[in-house]
């Protein structure tokens, strides 16, 4: 017991801090960072509330839960919502698996069937698994919340006592999260995550209810893992091909981006079209790395709501769900949502959110081809189970797609007025459409003996970039009538950035006026 003590406090050296003050009225502890702040309780070591302002400065609660602790012991039907599920997370095939020569049966609870009634494998522990239970808080501070969890030997069919710490920490803009759990008694499987349902909007787009204008990006998710149709491994890890709509390592793509795609059916399982995909984190060739610096291994945003999350970790894979079985039948809290607006009700619809888990490979007590015991089973005097993360929040303000860039969504018909020597480029655009870059000097645009009559010549469509510069070819104002059907759109008065006075007005001298009445009319 002294050596269990030890070893925990060594890891956690928060746990025996002084405890701050109790939960609010709603059972809820609140920590604060700089910019964020988050309420958890002890059912499941659940987070029920994350608040940041978004680009306008509104308050966005970004993921879903109750409104009270209590309702989470009361509707026990919720889908492990933002806790910590264990002691082992994810699938185990046929509710099996072996130690030492020695087979163990646990508490089916997934996919049930006639044979099966209770479920063909275990999902996140069972039907009682961690995320079901209250876990003891141990240190609680301003900032800092640590829980505590025993699960007896035989708890679900697990063999021997684990004892288990969870720590979140809010600091800056960061969600720290650490997990440490002891085998005690029997060697053991144990791995653990956070089940955290997020919508970066905080469920009050009034343009979709889904998170379908959501993007992600995960660059060391190159490989998946092959499952069968009730999403059980088969052993087999796969790639990614690029371009294909399990590729979110080649670039950053919205998830909705290829909703239409064939290949996304039974991409989730047997009869479902969505994501519940078991990514490897692939960071081998970076050698000896240091997981707070190297990643993310996964970021989500939105241009809607400007937010942004960057997800570092120490873990291997890496579970994308993008809420394929939500029914519109789980309530939003009171600080989420549209009021009064018919099109958009008060529930988390199908699409509604995403998440995104931080784990070992799933059911790699199964497959030891894999070589994960070091990683899934643990004994007691041997090493700890550890996992950390680190949520980084940001704003974009439209979404910062490279070095500082922000992405502005356009229709047909749309202009844009961008100040001289910004770097522009299309991004996301549906339908694929041409782009084209009209601008003088070597190697842009059109190269030609006239480039006036060259220009003249040129039907705009798609995407066309035209770069205005005063008494040269590229010149609008000297285009003449000629040209005016293709500027029958409504311009900004001004321009956007600098005003009437700035931009490429004020770098006009002598012509502004003119500009400003024959340009921006």
């Amino acid at each position: 017991m002294f050596f269990k003590t030890a070893v925990i406090a060594a890891l956690l050296p928060s746990v025996f801090a002084t405890k701050g003050k109790g939960p609010d009225k709603d059972g809820k502890y609140w920590l604060s960072g700089d910019g964020i702040k988050a309420a958890f309780i002890p059912y499941g070591a659940s987070i029920t509330n994350l608040l940041i302002d978004d680009q306008y400065g509104i308050s966005r609660d970004i993921v879903a839960g109750f409104d009270n602790a209590t309702h989470y012991s009361i509707d026990k039907g919720h889908p492990h919502l933002g806790g910590v599920p264990g002691r082992y997370a994810n699938r185990i095939r046929n509710s099996t698996f072996e130690i030492d020569g020695k087979d163990y049966h646990v508490k089916p609870n997934d996919n049930p069937t006639k044979e099966s009634p209770d479920g063909a494998d275990t999902l996140h522990g069972g039907p009682d698994g961690w995320d079901y239970r209250n876990f003891t808080v141990v240190s609680y501070t301003d900032s800092s919340i640590t829980f505590s969890i025993v699960d007896p030997d035989g708890k679900e069919g697990f063999p021997g006592e684990v004892v288990s710490y969870v720590t979140y920490t809010l600091e800056g803009m960061d969600w720290d999260i650490k997990i440490v759990a002891l085998a005690t008694t029997k060697k053991t499987p144990i791995m653990l995550t956070s089940h955290t349902y997020w919508n970066l909007d905080g469920f009050s787009n009034n343009e979709t209810n889904t998170v379908s204008n959501h993007s992600l990006h995960m660059p060391y998710g190159g490989q998946r893992m092959d499952v069968d149709n009730i999403l059980i491994p088969t052993g087999d890890i796969i790639a990614n091909k690029k371009g294909s709509v399990n590729d979110f390592w080649s670039k950053r793509k919205m998830i909705g981006d290829q909703e239409n795609n064939e290949d996304l059916k039974n991409n989730c399982g047997f009869n479902c079209t969505g994501y519940d995909t078991c990514f490897t984190v692939n960071r081998g060739q970076l050698g000896n790395y240091d997981w707070r610096t190297e990643g993310p291994v996964a970021s989500l945003s939105s241009t809607w709501s400007g937010i942004q999350v960057d997800i570092y970790s120490d873990q291997d894979a890496f579970q994308f769900y993008s809420c394929t079985q939500q029914k519109g039948d789980f309530p939003l809290k009171r600080t989420q949502g549209l009021k009064d607006n018919k099109d958009f009700p008060r529930t988390i619809p199908k699409y509604g959110c995403v998440v995104l888990e931080v784990q070992d490979y799933i059911d790699g007590i199964n497959h030891p081809e894999w070589m994960r015991d070091q990683k899934q089973f643990f004994e007691p005097g041997g090493d700890p189970y550890v996992l950390q993360a680190k949520y980084t929040f940001s704003l974009k303000g439209g979404k910062d797609l490279e070095n500082g860039g922000i992405e502005l969504q356009a229709e047909a018909g749309d202009v844009f007025v961008i100040p001289a020597g910004v770097a522009h480029k299309t991004h996301n655009t549906k339908p694929e459409a041409e782009f084209k870059l009209l601008s003088p000097g070597v190697g842009h645009g059109i190269e030609a003996d006239d480039p006036r009559q060259a220009l003249g010549e040129v039907e705009l469509s798609g995407y066309t970039m035209m770069g205005a510069y005063n008494g040269g070819n590229w010149d609008f104002v000297k285009r003449g009538g000629d040209y005016g059907k293709s500027w029958r759109v409504r311009k900004p008065k001004c321009d956007p950035v600098f005003g009437q006075d700035g931009g490429l007005v004020k770098s006009w001298p002598g012509m502004t006026r003119m500009l400003i009445w024959k340009l921006f009319k």
